[in-house]
């Protein structure tokens, strides 16, 4: 293809659009689909949903389902979370939010030849165009926060990439010419002439015309809905993986993926009727809708109604049907196919590469810590599940203590008459009346303890920041620790600092580099949009950088390295712009004065990943900076001898003009002295002619 014009065949295949499963006969894939599910959700039921839930509600500040403050007994008494959790996650979220958008650009594309001048033009134009993508069309602050929340939170953060292609058909103009309707120009036919051809639905002609009654039918060009890439963030709950997949990579290597998809009633009937899934009965879709509430979804949603709950719906069409997309893999091949719920096959299986050109599975799953060995790590909730309670614990009872110190409590003998209302008002100014105040009443008096408390509270909080990477000046002043000088202040930040870099650059590596290399792909694959390729090939300057004024497949299609421009001590905008700068400032003075036999560009790289950056590539014009020396050596040089060329040609100028302004003064000095010798022969003459005359006129005789 010469080049990239809209093309309904280069658009992303679906599962239907690929090849038929009856060609390639498999095991009953029904079944296989209703048994992978309920083993997988009996395993999470199990093992994972009472810690996600217990997370989920550590991160809504509120204590988990077990707990005694949510018994009777704990009715009356202080049952306060403190929001330790949510403050850490948050400041986390903040962290990240520094790192991530501080600076522009979001990726880093770079050649995988870097003298291959193909390959930097595609490594330009991609770099663009994931930046429009990113910047324009994909939510990517919150996608990037709300996957680093899902992963602090449940311990896992998932997402499905894929092209998000829709079209709407126009609709079909019918034509029927009976024999009541007799053309005035063709009067023994119906209103088209012998031989015309009828129209298809894609516009072209089948068959001629020889009867009197022709049917006409013309179809429009689908209209293009929407032609872009998608990522979506999937709660985890609603992914199901074999256990027993390798933690290093789940989504691939699980033997089947099964991904819960709600969808409206009415987006599923659209479908059927289209012919993409199989028709269902009523009764099937009700089937799918009446599910039990997900407990996972409930506590995510603070004890609220489940919003995707049948009975809060009044409207049949805007009913939520369970969908489900299975992806197995049979005989060493990833197959495809939907359900409606465990209850029946929307499509037929078809083998994974005829609707995803890779073959590999558009999802991805990433962590923010690492746990070998599990394939679900723990959260930031359960890392603190111990300190956070021992936290709630001291501060409760501390609240509860202070209460009973500002309010007494009574003993009161039994059957005497006293004025027990009385006593538990305890407003000021208030009298009670007792027949014996000294037998019938005792006050108990409870000492106070909220300094020990507030020592106690101070520790745990510290233990909590430590654990988790919280630098929080608030406990050091109150430990005391405020008054250190500043360099050791410094340096306790930094060393905090350090596990909140490592937590992002975790969540990097593990989920937000595959999504981006994922979403390259299917830019290299599908991108069409002509307004789109236009702008970031403007912005990448082909035409005057590489002379390419017309972006093809093959240009985008060249094999790319993807990195995220976020690392170590990135955290800080002010202490990562010093570093820099720093940096940058160590590199140059090398370059300038290498040492012999140093190679400069491991130098280099060195240099820049104790920065944060995994190479200092992007920010050279070339990738090996001894070439780059060489080639300012020789431009220095050039302008050197352009100065010496400069002076020598004026030079030569000046003795062109001193040469010039000699032969001026020789010319008039010899003129000068022509016409000075002609007065003289002039003047010569005339005394010569005078002397002749008076010779001439001298009378005879005299002397």
């Amino acid at each position: 293809m010469a080049s990239l014009l809209p093309d309904r065949k280069n658009t992303a295949p679906t599962a239907q659009t690929g090849v038929d499963s009856k060609e390639f006969p498999g095991p009953n894939w029904l079944q296989r689909a209703q048994r992978a599910f309920h083993s997988s959700t009996t395993y999470i039921d199990a093992n994972y949903r009472k810690p996600w839930e217990d997370s989920i509600r550590a991160f809504n500040n509120q204590h988990s389902t077990d707990s005694k403050y949510n018994s009777p007994a704990y009715d009356k008494r202080s049952k306060l979370f403190r929001p330790k959790t949510r403050t850490i996650i948050r400041k986390n979220e903040a962290a990240a939010a520094a790192a991530f958008f501080s600076s522009m650009d979001v990726t880093s594309i770079l050649p995988t030849d870097p003298n291959n001048q193909a390959e930097i033009a595609s490594a330009s134009i991609m770099k663009e165009l994931l930046q429009y993508r990113l910047t324009k069309t994909i939510p990517w602050y919150q996608f990037v926060l709300g996957g680093l929340q899902d992963a602090q939170t449940t311990g896992v953060a998932c997402a499905h990439v894929y092209w998000n292609y829709e079209e709407r058909n126009s609709e079909n103009i019918t034509e029927t010419a009976g024999e009541e309707e007799v053309s005035e120009e063709y009067p023994t036919q119906s209103g088209l002439p012998e031989g015309a051809m009828q129209a298809t639905e894609k516009g072209g002609l089948t068959a001629e015309v020889g009867t009197p009654n022709v049917m006409v039918v013309i179809q429009n060009e689908p209209e293009v809905m929407k032609d872009q890439p998608a990522i979506d963030l999937i709660p985890i709950e609603n992914i199901r993986i074999d256990p027993g997949a390798n933690w290093t990579d789940p989504i691939n290597s699980s033997p089947y993926v099964i991904h819960l998809i709600p969808m409206y009633a009415q987006d599923v009937k659209e479908k059927m009727k289209s012919g993409e899934w199989n028709n269902m009965t009523s009764s099937q879709l009700m089937a799918a809708t009446e599910i039990t509430p997900d407990s996972t979804r409930i506590a995510r949603n603070k004890n609220k109604d489940d919003p995707y709950a049948a009975d809060v719906r009044d409207v049949e069409e805007y009913e939520i049907v369970w969908v489900q997309r299975h992806i197995h893999k049979h005989n060493a091949e990833d197959w495809e196919f939907y359900t409606l719920g465990d209850i029946a096959m929307l499509t037929d299986a078809t083998p994974l590469k005829e609707s995803v050109f890779t073959g590999k599975r558009p999802y991805v799953m990433g962590c923010c810590n690492i746990e070998t060995h599990k394939v679900m790590p723990s959260s930031i909730p359960q890392l603190s599940k111990g300190l956070q309670e021992e936290t709630n614990e001291v501060a409760n009872q501390r609240i509860d203590n202070v209460k009973f110190v500002l309010n007494k409590k009574w003993f009161v003998k039994r059957g005497k008459e006293a004025d027990v209302q009385g006593l538990l008002r305890n407003v000021p100014g208030g009298v009670v009346m007792l027949d014996d105040p000294e037998g019938d009443v005792k006050e108990i008096n409870w000492p106070d303890v909220t300094a020990s408390s507030f020592q106690e509270h101070s520790a745990l909080s510290m233990e909590m920041d430590e654990l988790l990477g919280n630098f929080n000046p608030a406990s050091l002043m109150i430990a005391g620790a405020a008054n250190s000088p500043a360099k050791n202040m410094a340096m306790l930040s930094n060393s905090q600092g350090t596990l909140t870099e490592y937590l992002l650059r975790t969540y990097v590596e593990t989920f937000v580099q595959p999504v981006l290399r994922m979403l390259m792909t299917l830019e290299q694959k599908y991108e069409t949009d002509q307004t789109v390729l236009a702008v970031a090939g403007k912005r990448a300057q082909l035409f005057q950088r590489f002379g390419i004024d017309k972006i093809t497949d093959d240009l985008l299609e060249n094999e790319l390295t993807l990195n995220v421009n976020v690392g170590m001590g990135a955290t800080d905008p002010a202490a990562k712009l010093n570093k820099f700068i720093a940096g940058i400032t160590a590199y140059t003075a090398i370059m300038s004065r290498p040492v012999p036999g140093l190679n400069v560009q491991e130098v280099g790289k060195e240099i820049f990943g104790h920065l944060g950056y995994a190479d200092g590539t992007r920010f050279t014009t070339n990738d090996n900076p001894a070439v780059l020396q060489l080639q300012q050596q020789l431009q220095q040089a050039m302008g050197l001898i352009q100065q010496l060329q400069q002076k020598v040609k004026d030079k030569q100028t000046g003795h062109m003009v001193a040469l010039e302004k000699s032969k001026a003064t020789n010319q008039t000095t010899i003129q000068k002295t022509i016409i000075q010798e002609e007065n003289e022969n002039k003047r010569s003459l005339a005394t010569h002619m005078r002397a002749l005359m008076e010779a001439e006129n001298k009378p005879k005789g005299s002397k």
